[in-house]
């Protein structure tokens, strides 16, 4: 008799994909289940329950997703690939939820998985890392750090791992270590644009520190132009300037640097709101009072917001108030 089996599989498998493209995750995810359930061999059905725990993943229904990555685990014939990835998904999603203690033994289990995938072993090493930072256990993710700068891995990696050691460098305020490894991420292969804008940031920040504001605000200036960067790196460094500018009576030049915040493209709103808080607080420091208030109620009315940036406007408002009654 022929394998009629084999043909639903693919035809199911084959739906799902399509939903998922079309990001129907729920639906793709409930497709891909259907599919392991005709599914006559492990490989399949490992990979249609990866698909569907991807799915869920995304849409952060981490408990319908971990489901998914177990059952692929629980399948001994499941390709090294997908049980690679499936552990390393596990451990994220602890991760993710903030439970760093948690997430390290089922990260390192990512090692043990035969024919796991040698990026998946490097992300693991990589999001070990980020927990142990988490718990402030420097040496431990340093460790982490530099096993996966020793694998010659996946670029995004390698630049990744750099920046946890410069990360952790800068923590431990040995700046001129941190900023050596900032410095290494611009020049790498392939590297990820973002991974280059939080390199000058952190430059910038770590050059602030030392007082070595010229530096500072070059490096900034950096991170802003960097072609393709990311927009929240690139709103911190304007910030950052103007911050600069500030401590230094600058006031004109501090307000250039926070009004050209809301002329960036995607620029978060929590920026553009934390711009007119500081353009508010240089007008209260110039005793412009009337202006100052102009800018804090901005803040107040703004919809996305920090609460303690409403809690900080609220108090100057109330400065304000008094001082104009005198």
């Amino acid at each position: 008799l022929p394998d009629f089996t084999t043909d639903a599989y693919k035809d199911a498998y084959s739906a799902a994909n399509k939903e998922e493209r079309a990001r129907k995750l729920e639906v793709a995810a409930a497709s891909y289940l259907s599919a392991a359930d005709v599914a006559t061999r492990d490989g399949e059905k490992g990979r249609a329950y990866f698909r569907a725990g991807e799915c869920y993943r995304i849409k952060r229904k981490y408990d319908k997703a971990a489901d998914c990555f177990k059952k692929v685990m629980a399948l001994k014939g499941a390709s090294g690939y997908d049980r690679g990835a499936s552990q390393l998904r596990l451990g994220q999603m602890i991760w993710w939820q903030q439970k760093p203690a948690e997430a390290i033994p089922v990260l390192e289990k990512v090692q043990t998985v035969k024919g796991a995938h040698p990026h998946h072993i490097t992300d693991a090493m990589l999001h070990c890392g980020y927990c142990n930072e988490k718990m402030k256990k420097y040496d431990q993710a340093l460790k982490c750090y530099e096993a996966v700068l020793s694998k010659k891995t996946h670029p995004h990696h390698m630049s990744r791992a750099e920046l946890g050691v410069g990360n952790v460098k800068r923590i431990q305020k040995n700046y001129d270590e941190a900023i050596a490894h900032y410095t290494k991420i611009p020049a790498m292969p392939k590297v990820h644009p973002h991974h280059v804008t939080e390199s000058y940031l952190h430059s910038g920040y770590i050059l602030v520190a030392q007082k070595k504001y010229d530096e500072a605000i070059a490096a900034f200036n950096k991170c802003i132009n960097y072609k393709g960067g990311n927009s929240n790196h690139k709103g911190s460094a304007r910030l950052a300037i103007g911050n600069i500018y500030r401590s230094q009576k600058k006031y004109e030049d501090a307000i250039k640097e926070y009004a050209k915040v809301k002329d960036m493209k995607k620029a978060s709103p929590y920026h553009v709101t934390e711009a007119d808080r500081l353009t508010g607080y240089c007008y209260w420091d110039m005793k412009q009072y009337d202006k100052a208030k102009e800018y804090f109620e901005k803040v107040m009315a703004a919809k996305k917001a920090w609460s303690w940036q409403k809690s900080s406007t609220k108090n100057m408002l109330k400065a304000i108030a008094s001082k104009l009654k005198k």
